[in-house]
């Protein structure tokens, strides 16, 4: 039975719905340095319930679904660095409740939304290096993470209840910004 699969330097363009079913035993996936562009919202099945490590950077990412990664219950690290996501919304993390690491970093990031009841925990989130200029009030209302990395981006302005909400942080890095 399959733990790990390495598909890292192809020519991938798509995830397609249920490309992976019959993997039942896969706990790390990469596919890294590929030209994907889109992944159908079933790509990654009930079976890859045992997945923790999934590698998704140097691609063309542009947009994640809401729940895109919702079956992969047991997943602990999400690397999606070097790719052009524009925005983050809190609902594709739901039902991630062992994610400790998140890499979005060198990205196209402008917006951050994370929804009020999202109830996210994350031991280090890496945002460094994306377009950010501004953070609102409550931006991140939801976020329970330890270590948050916001290091150069363009954020030129921070309400004073930006982070207010943002719980058990540990290390907030901010350098770097206008």
């Amino acid at each position: 039975s399959l733990v790990e699969l390495d598909l890292s330097g192809n020519l991938i363009r798509k995830i397609h719905r249920y490309m992976f079913s019959g993997l039942i035993s896969l706990q790390k996936l990469f596919l890294s340095n590929n030209f994907i562009e889109e992944i159908d919202l079933d790509a990654f099945g009930i079976e890859l319930s045992k997945l923790n490590r999934i590698q998704l950077n140097h691609n063309r990412l542009r947009t994640l679904k809401d729940s895109q990664f919702y079956n992969l219950k047991s997943l602990e690290y999400i690397y999606l660095q070097y790719n052009y996501i524009e925005s983050i919304n809190s609902k594709i993390f739901n039902g991630l409740f062992k994610l400790s690491y998140v890499s979005l970093s060198l990205n196209n990031i402008k917006i951050i939304h994370i929804e009020k009841n999202s109830n996210i925990k994350i031991d280090f989130f890496n945002l460094r290096q994306n377009f950010l200029t501004s953070l609102e009030n409550f931006t991140f209302t939801g976020l329970e993470c330890k270590n948050l990395n916001l290091y150069s981006n363009r954020i030129d302005f921070i309400d004073k209840n930006a982070f207010e909400k943002l719980i058990d942080t540990e290390s907030l890095i901010l350098d770097k910004n206008r």
